[in-house]
């Protein structure tokens, strides 16, 4: 299952092959303690992933949802930071009324 999987998961994110070795040796590893601590509890497990812009968070995050939906069918739900950005029209509006660094990505709503 998880040769196939990784394979299937580098195509469906136009991956390099090193994510072949990489998988495996990193990305598994935690998807199986995420697999086994959502297992042992009988409320719904939060998770965190922290990091630099690049480093990664999207991609490993991707991941441990499509494994565990395909290895245990648990549901899951994915939720970014990004989800909460004003888009660009909104950050104009506030650069040009409020102030000038509004225009940035980063902007969170207020609402």
């Amino acid at each position: 299952m998880e040769n196939s999987f990784i394979k299937d998961f580098i195509a469906k994110h136009k991956l390099g092959g090193s994510f072949c070795d990489i998988a495996p040796k990193w990305f598994i590893p935690v998807a199986k303690q995420v697999l086994l601590k959502s297992t042992t509890k009988s409320a719904p497990l939060f998770i965190g992933i922290n990091g630099c812009q690049g480093s990664g968070k999207s991609t490993l995050t991707d991941f441990i949802a499509d494994y565990l939906r395909q290895s245990a069918g648990l549901t899951v739900a994915v939720l970014s930071l990004d989800d909460f950005y004003l888009d660009k029209d909104d950050r104009n509006k506030l650069a040009t009324t409020i102030h000038p660094l509004f225009k940035t990505r980063g902007v969170p709503r207020y609402t």
